[in-house]
């Protein structure tokens, strides 16, 4: 059903009585029809309006998920020094989850770890 067809009151169909002048000199069909209108082209704005806050959110959402995703090392490493969220393989193939230090292009870890995947630490609270 369309919007059009969602805004045709039954009570405009089965009351052809209504149809009489107001004291204006208006056909009172005519105030149901221009309210009809009126109606309609706000739920159009409102539509309007709604598909840009979706498209908007749901861009904002992609690119949270973007910076919250597992990077394997393999693909790239992190660009500037701190704490990164990490996977370590321990030595015994257990993946591990842990916060590590990356400077000077190195992971601060024992010799027998090995990274597999990092990501960014979320932004601390204010």
């Amino acid at each position: 059903m369309d919007i059009k067809q969602r805004l045709q009151h039954p009570w405009t169909i089965h009351f052809p009585t209504l149809q009489m002048d107001t004291p204006e000199g208006r056909n009172v069909i005519f105030e149901i029809t221009k309210l009809q209108a009126d109606a309609l082209k706000e739920i159009e704005r409102l539509e309007a309006v709604n598909r840009d806050l979706f498209e908007t959110s749901s861009k904002a959402i992609q690119n949270i998920e973007k910076k919250h995703q597992w990077i394997p090392v393999d693909e790239r490493l992190p660009e500037k020094s701190g704490c990164y969220l990490v996977i370590v393989n321990d030595g015994l193939n257990n993946p591990v989850c842990e916060i590590i230090s990356y400077r000077n292009s190195l992971w601060n870890i024992f010799d027998h770890e090995k990274v597999t995947h990092w990501m960014p630490l979320p932004e601390l609270p204010e």
